[in-house]
C-alpha cells in the first residue's frame, strides 16, 4: 500500500481525498493561501497524476448513511501530506 493511499496498491491507481492548498488571487492585486479537500487519483505506480475540484460528492447523497460514510473517509485526508495545487503533485512546504 502507497503511504498515501486509502486502497491497496493493486497496480492499477485509484482515488482518495487530499488536502490541498494554493494561492488564490482576489480584487486586482490580492493573494491569500487557501485549503481545501479535493479527490486526487493516483496512478498505477501510486503517485498523484491528476484531481477533480468538485464539491458535489461532498454533500449530495440519496441516504443518511452514504453521507456520512463519505465523511469519515474525508477526514482521513487529514492524516497525509498536504498537496501544493500551485505545484502538483508536490507537497506543500509551510514557509
Amino acid at each position: 500500500m502507497n503511504k498515501d493511499m486509502d486502497f491497496p496498491d493493486t497496480g492499477s491507481g485509484g482515488w482518495n481525498h487530499r488536502v490541498i492548498t494554493r494561492i488564490q488571487k482576489y480584487g486586482k492585486s490580492n493573494k491569500r493561501r487557501i485549503f481545501e479537500i479535493i479527490e486526487v487519483y493516483y496512478d498505477k505506480e501510486g503517485n498523484p497524476s491528476s484531481y477533480v475540484n468538485s464539491k458535489d460528492h461532498l454533500s449530495l447523497w440519496e441516504n443518511l448513511e452514504d453521507l456520512k460514510g463519505t465523511y469519515e473517509y474525508i477526514a482521513s485526508a487529514f492524516t497525509k501530506p498536504i498537496i501544493d495545487l500551485d505545484n502538483f503533485p508536490e507537497e506543500w512546504k509551510d514557509e
